[in-house]
Parts: C-alpha cells; structure tokens; sequence
C-alpha cells in the first residue's frame, strides 16, 4: 500500500513537472494559462449558472489541453524530423489550426456568458462570431488556394 500510494505520488510529480517545463518553454500555454485564470476568476464575481460555470471551465481547459498537445506533437516532430519536411510543416499547421478554432470556441463561448452577464448582449452574439471567424477562414483558405499550391499566402 506505502508502495502504491509512492509511485501515486510520483506520477503526480511527473506531470506537474511537464506541465512546468512546458510552460517555461511554450509562451502560448503560457498566455492561455494567464487568459484561462482570468477567465475563471471573473466567474467568482458574476451571478452565473451551474450550467454557465461549466462551460467557462470546460472551454478554458479546452483551450489549454489542446495547446499542450499542439506543443507534444511539435515537439515529437522536430525530434525525429529536424530538417524541414513538407508533411511535418503540414502536420503543425494543423495542430496549431486545432488550438485555433479551439479558442475561437472558447471566446464564442466567453461571449455568450459574459456578454450577457456583463453588457446585455443575445445569447446569438457568441454565435455571430463563431460564424464570422469561420467565413474569414474559408475566404483565406480559399485565397490561398488561387495563389498556387506551393505558395504562401500572406495577411
């Protein structure tokens, strides 16, 4: 039982360790991280709902688990691909295009909950942006498509 509760305790003081290492190596996980406290501690303040509360939170962590993954898989890839290769580039775009639309669900969110606590706003605020946000991405998607498929496109 001392063993079990031992190696318990390790494992927990291996995953905060990566979770540190992390965070002094990744500054995105770390302005999620700040953004995410923030986020959570306005919730103190505000008359919200169970059901409110649990979507702040969930898309806080959201936000926050899938930055920690977008950074294990940039990392897995530089280590065994250290020289430029078109699929590892394509790869972490990707990842980094999942924490995008991630925090983009995070701040539709966001503005559903705290628009309406903070400034009245409907609840099709939120929706509204979600919305706006994947229209510009298909346009420049679609941007990019007409300049060629080896070149870049540029904001």
């Amino acid at each position: 039982m001392k063993n079990a509760i031992k190696k318990l305790g390790s494992s927990f003081f291996y995953a905060l360790s990566g979770i540190m290492q992390a965070l002094r190596k990744q500054q995105n996980l770390r302005i999620d991280f700040f953004v995410g406290g923030l986020v959570l501690f306005l919730t103190f303040f505000l008359p919200l709902s169970t059901f409110e509360i649990l979507w702040v939170v969930f898309s806080v962590f959201l936000v926050i688990v899938f930055e920690m993954l977008n950074s294990l898989i940039e990392s897995l890839l530089d280590l065994f691909y250290p020289f430029f290769h078109e699929e590892v580039k394509k790869a972490k775009d990707l990842s980094a295009g999942i924490v995008l639309v991630t925090a983009v669900f995070a701040v539709s969110v966001g503005l559903v909950i705290f628009g309406k606590h903070l400034f009245q706003l409907p609840d099709l605020i939120g929706l509204f942006a979600f919305f706006l946000f994947l229209v510009t991405l298909l346009l420049l998607i679609g941007k990019g498509m007409t300049h060629g498929k080896n070149s870049r496109t540029r904001l």
